[in-house]
């Protein structure tokens, strides 16, 4: 896939996003991540890049949650569980930041797919998000890499 071919889907990705999501337009920072936050509590960084399963290039997405308790034993088996087939992470895998102690849900989106089953995939992880982040003892990202500022689009 040429570089540009793949620029031009990342874009085509992000403007679906944005208007699925009926904010402005999506476009990566300096840093060539794209950040944003949802509900005012859990953050996105979208990043072109290549997977290696796929073989091709794709977009990257992560959805901070929050931080959850690493002393809860039941909950951890329960975000093990939530990656079993996907059942509770909404395509994506869920991860805890080791840098961070971060929840996040990740996923490789491959950019040969219609933006609009990017959209619904990213959709299905957001639920994810949201049914995970009551459940964490400390919910909210702001010191998550995703700077304030962006933490104000609401999906």
């Amino acid at each position: 896939m040429s570089d540009n071919n793949a620029e031009d889907k990342f874009d085509s990705f992000l403007g679906a996003l944005a208007q699925a999501m009926g904010c402005g337009k999506l476009a990566p920072e300096k840093d060539g991540r794209v950040l944003f936050g949802i509900d005012g509590s859990m953050g996105v960084i979208i990043e072109r890049g290549e997977a290696e399963d796929l073989g091709r290039d794709a977009a990257i997405v992560s959805i901070l949650i929050g931080r959850p308790d690493l002393d809860d034993a039941g909950l951890l088996g329960e975000l093990l569980m939530g990656n079993y087939m996907w059942a509770a992470s909404g395509e994506g895998t869920l991860a805890i930041d080791r840098d961070t102690g971060i929840l996040v849900i990740h996923k490789a989106f491959d950019l040969a797919a219609l933006p609009s089953e990017l959209v619904d995939i990213f959709a299905s992880m957001v639920s994810a998000a949201r049914y995970w982040q009551p459940r964490l003892e400390h919910a909210g990202v702001q010191d998550g890499g995703v700077p304030a500022e962006a933490m104000d689009i609401r999906v």
